[in-house]
């Protein structure tokens, strides 16, 4: 019992509210001062206002005001001059024959009509939606590009830290060869210090074998400045990127 009293005095209360804030609304657009009783969301045909709403809040005018539920009314005061708004009944025939003044208002204005402001914003909500669609899929292209160049620069990581292991076996071999090459120059040696001795012609020492290891060692080096060089030319460009957007 207690609470279907609660109940009751909450909605007499929103019902009190609405029809003051409707009041004031049909006062401060049309000039026209209408007793917060006597405010109705189905106008009669000699009331001098009607309402213009969104096809949404058709339904909040089907009924009075004191029949709607807690719900609406809330509804109802929230949406005032949101989602609905009052204009004047003689101000649309006006409107419609051509003319830009109401006598209803209390000085000379052009009457805006809401449905035209609601198709405004829609229209300005459509062109939003599609500039956001615009960057959506340019930030999806630059991120693509992105990918792509990242892993152009994990593939030529591998490709640098293989040729240093490969540089590395190499310059293992050229210690070897340089061994075998220096046991070899000994024996020369040896062999030519024994033809001198004995009066044959000496061995003249070919330097082919010096230069062959020079190039073993200086070709790898090579190989490892030219991938470092593409690496830093990639993430440069990718930084570039970045930075643009």
């Amino acid at each position: 019992m207690a609470t279907a009293r609660s109940s009751n005095l909450k909605r007499t209360e929103w019902n009190r509210k609405c029809r003051e804030k409707l009041s004031a609304h049909i006062q401060s657009r049309l000039g026209i001062l209408v007793d917060p009783s006597q405010v109705r969301l189905k106008p009669n045909l000699d009331d001098p206002y009607t309402w213009e709403r969104m096809e949404e809040k058709e339904h909040l005018f089907l009924k009075n005001i004191s029949d709607h539920s807690n719900k609406s009314l809330m509804e109802l005061y929230e949406g005032v001059g949101v989602s609905f708004a009052a204009v004047g009944k003689d101000s649309i025939r006006e409107l419609q024959a051509g003319a830009v003044q109401s006598k209803y208002l209390c000085s000379p204005k052009t009457e805006v009509s809401f449905t035209t402001k609601i198709n405004k914003l829609q229209e300005r909500e459509a062109r939003l939606t599609c500039e956001l669609n615009k960057w959506r899929n340019q930030a999806a292209i630059e991120l693509d590009m992105r990918c792509q160049a990242e892993g152009n620069v994990n593939h030529l990581e591998v490709v640098i830290q293989e040729a240093r292991n490969d540089n590395q076996k190499l310059e293992q071999h050229i210690q070897e060869w340089k061994l075998v090459a220096e046991q070899s120059q000994s024996n020369v040696f040896k062999y030519r210090d024994g033809n001198y001795s004995t009066g044959t012609s000496p061995v003249i020492e070919i330097p082919a074998l010096a230069l062959v290891l020079s190039m073993i060692l200086v070709l790898p080096m090579i190989l490892v400045l030219a991938c470092e060089l593409a690496l830093a030319c990639i993430s440069s460009q990718t930084s570039s990127g970045n930075s643009s957007c």
